[in-house]
């Protein structure tokens, strides 16, 4: 008799569920309005967050052709990869983001805040900012690239940091390449009057000395060499053994032949680098395939305040149900 009054009785508390939440369907119903509208106003008024990945590549061989002559002028290595990677340094150092994001209002601040304040703010946020070097999973001609990921709360805003960003940046790298050629050329200058100087007064030397004949090397003791001999004998080649120092006017000849040559070739890089001064670039970034994920959690929120409108609503029909059986 009991195992048939328990399906009976089940679909008789169940009759009285359902006829107790059509009774209080407009309660119910307000219930989970309520908890809704609060969930929504909630990720309304919430800030959008947003993370954004920004890949930067070395320049293919056709973009960098137009440098070549500035990689053949100097004594460092200006390639690709050598121009990703002091872009990557420039981005690292994270000076070139600051104005930036000042200029572009990317961090909300409270009217009156003072500048000391929105100095500290710029440079906390710039320090959040990650350049971080990244593989290609199938190798190739460019195995690696560096991305500039960031959160931030306007995509538009931050697109605009970005492309200002790569304009200071290559702007750097410019200016780096550019004082290393200059300094170079000022140094070839220098080099080059030192041996002139140098092959006038051993050239004097031997002329003043015709008794002895022509010789091809210039053979003196260390002990005799006058202050001025070492200037121009010692001190710019290192030339001196432990005992004689030797060296023909020729091979100084040659030697001023193949600065003048290495001088000409950093004229030629500064000239090169002076005509792309103003659309130098130094990396592809592709700035306007930048990846936006959002960091804002909506889904979790709204799953929470259904769960909590079911939960209240659960409340108030077990408050129904024992008020009524009283």
């Amino acid at each position: 008799m009991k195992t048939e009054e328990l399906p009976t009785r089940g679909l008789r508390d169940l009759t009285k569920i359902l006829k107790l939440i059509i009774q209080n369907r407009y309660q119910l119903t307000l219930i989970m309005v309520f908890f809704l509208s609060i969930g929504a106003y909630y990720i309304i008024s919430k800030p959008k967050l947003y993370l954004s990945t920004t890949k930067v590549y070395s320049l293919a061989g056709n973009d960098f052709y137009k440098y070549q002559s500035v990689g053949d002028a100097l004594n460092f290595e200006v390639s690709p990869s050598s121009l990703l990677e002091l872009f990557a340094y420039k981005l690292k150092d994270k000076k070139a983001f600051y104005p930036a994001i000042k200029l572009n209002g990317l961090i909300d601040i409270k009217p009156g805040v003072n500048n000391d304040t929105l100095e500290r703010l710029i440079t906390e946020y710039a320090a959040s900012i990650e350049i971080k070097k990244d593989y290609v999973p199938m190798g190739g001609n460019n195995d690696y690239f560096w991305t500039i990921s960031a959160s931030h709360t306007n995509i538009k805003k931050w697109l605009k940091i970005i492309k200002e960003v790569e304009v200071v940046a290559n702007k750097h790298v410019y200016q780096d390449i550019y004082k290393s050629i200059k300094n170079g050329i000022k140094v070839y200058h220098s080099k080059i009057l030192d041996l002139e100087k140098m092959f006038a007064y051993f050239q004097e030397k031997e002329n003043s000395n015709p008794s002895s004949g022509k010789f091809n090397k210039l053979n003196y003791d260390e002990k005799q060499l006058t202050i001025l001999e070492k200037k121009f004998y010692i001190v710019p080649f290192g030339l001196a053994t432990n005992s004689t120092i030797k060296y023909s006017l020729d091979e100084i000849e040659d030697q001023i032949f193949l600065h003048n040559l290495r001088l000409e070739k950093m004229k030629n890089a500064l000239a090169t680098l002076e005509k792309h001064k103003d659309n130098f670039n130094s990396v592809k970034i592709e700035i306007l395939e930048t990846k936006h994920k959002s960091l804002n959690k909506n889904l979790l929120i709204i799953i929470i305040f259904t769960l909590a409108s079911i939960f209240s609503s659960f409340l108030f029909l077990t408050y129904k149900k024992f008020k009524s059986a009283l």
